[in-house]
């Protein structure tokens, strides 16, 4: 099984379960939602968060003196989060007294990277996440800024994505409902008085969205199950603004805060605004503090410290790592490792390459393409929705071809044996052969990308923008 899951407008009616070997295509509601969601390319949310839930690890040392125990629930921290494409930044401004963390007696927390009386703000951009505080003289090393690779193991608030899951939504890309997987998933939808409710089964987990229709097809309720057991859940109170429906409050659930009868997270949004001329259309280091010619510390993606650089205002200059192993997965602009554009296919020598390429070129590099299309021409809410659609119609075309090729791929499987096994003189014919099989596999999804969703883009666009990009911005070229 090659693809299991595949992302589409069109429901199967009466169809909850397929065979592990045809595609099953996602209740329009659920892609709905997402492309709802999807559309918001600019964002600021002012936010605050009501936690009660106490981690493991704190539950577990409350009483240990050799443990050092920062207290973060029980307490309400006031937010700003902005967005502008994939760039996302977040401010932690404390509680009413400005403080984001507590020790467990009561004063303001100050250790090494914590701070607990200082505003933390963060930014993922261009591949990397950034960190600062407000500095104090007596504190300016300790306070230096931070920047990891996204592959670090750190928080990336996505507040586009407000009450759609049952957790806090992040990651390191704009989250997303729908999604490739080699597992089997099914879906099933039923109604429940207004609102669409989806199952979402993949092996032993289960997602379930209530989805309202009339308003923007917004995610009301989402819950997350294991094993049969109810693990999260959000409960979410819309309001319009920005002229879209949004969550006004948000309850977070989980199993292992008072047995899941009490909100163990509370988020109240206070003020919302989607894709206004004033929000900016990108975002830098400096929107967090981070000017030309500051100190920055640069970690790895284990997160240790590995360097000292210069923020130049594009890239980070440094003199040298810690050590050999430290300079393994650095941010992109301290160490840039570029791949050529376009070389995915090229690269696939196996049956296994060339399915590893056709799903990176069709998961990742389309909707690459689509969101930097969407950036790049400004595209209001409804032009948004209308590319995130189209791009999940080609995707499914592309992966049904991707299936019907079955047997290709499996010739080709053979055919790769023949030509290690063979004699020297019969290796060119057949390596030719095995080309051939590849380009029979590649043509039809290129021929989708190219005659389909790159033109039906440009049809969103006006015609001056239609004109500006036939001149040669850019806009067409293959991912």
């Amino acid at each position: 099984m090659y693809w299991a899951a595949v992302l589409s407008l069109v429901m199967v009616p009466g169809c909850d379960r397929t065979g592990p070997e045809r595609v099953q295509q996602p209740p329009e509601a659920l892609v709905r939602a997402e492309a709802a969601r999807m559309s918001l390319r600019k964002a600021y949310i002012a936010w605050s968060a009501e936690s009660h839930y106490v981690p493991p690890f704190a539950r577990e040392n409350l009483d240990n003196p050799d443990v050092v125990v920062f207290r973060t629930w029980d307490m309400e921290t006031f937010h700003v989060f902005q967005a502008a494409g994939e760039d996302r930044l977040n401010r932690n401004l404390g509680d009413n007294a400005g403080v984001r963390i507590y020790k467990l007696d009561g004063t303001p927390a100050d250790g090494w990277g914590v701070w607990g009386d200082r505003p933390l703000e963060s930014l993922a951009d261009e591949g990397c996440y950034w960190e600062s505080w407000g500095t104090a003289s007596r504190e300016t090393l300790r306070a230096t800024p931070r920047v990891f690779p996204d592959s670090a193991p750190v928080a990336k608030l996505d507040l586009r994505m407000l009450g759609v899951f049952p957790v806090m939504p992040g990651g390191r890309q704009r989250p997303r409902l729908l999604f490739s997987s080699e597992e089997p998933i099914e879906f099933s939808e039923r109604e429940e008085g207004a609102l669409r409710v989806v199952r979402v089964r993949q092996g032993d987990s289960e997602q379930v969205y209530w989805i309202d229709p009339s308003k923007d097809y917004a995610v009301t309720r989402a819950q997350s199950w294991w094993g049969g057991k109810l693990r999260f859940e959000a409960r979410s109170t819309l309001k319009r603004m920005s002229g879209i429906w949004f969550p006004e409050v948000v309850e977070f659930y989980r199993w292992d805060h008072e047995d899941g009868a009490a909100p163990a997270l509370v988020v109240r949004v206070h003020e919302a605004r989607f894709n206004t001329p004033d929000l900016p259309d990108d975002l830098t280091p400096m929107d967090i503090g981070i000017q030309p010619g500051a100190t920055v510390r640069v970690c790895n993606s284990s997160l240790p410290e590995v360097a000292t650089a210069t923020w130049d205002g594009r890239v980070l200059r440094t003199s040298g790592v810690a050590s050999a192993d430290g300079a393994a997965e650095l941010p992109p602009i301290v160490s840039v490792q570029t791949e050529p554009a376009g070389e995915a296919w090229a690269a696939s020598e196996s049956a296994e390459a060339v399915k590893t390429a056709a799903r990176v070129v069709i998961l990742s590099d389309w909707e690459r393409y689509t969101l930097d299309f969407i950036d790049r021409h400004r595209l209001d809410r409804r032009q948004a929705q209308q590319a995130w659609l189209m791009l999940r119609q080609c995707q499914v075309q592309a992966q049904n071809i991707l299936l019907a090729k079955a047997g290709t791929l499996e010739q080709l499987e053979r055919l790769e044996r023949q030509v290690k096994e063979s004699r020297r003189d019969k290796r060119r014919q057949l390596e030719a052969r095995r080309q051939t099989l590849v380009r029979s596999v590649r043509r039809p999804i290129d021929t989708i990308f190219e005659q389909r969703l790159k033109p039906g883009l440009h049809q969103l666009l006006d015609p001056d923008e239609r004109r500006r990009a036939e001149r040669g911005d850019g806009a067409g070229a293959q991912p």
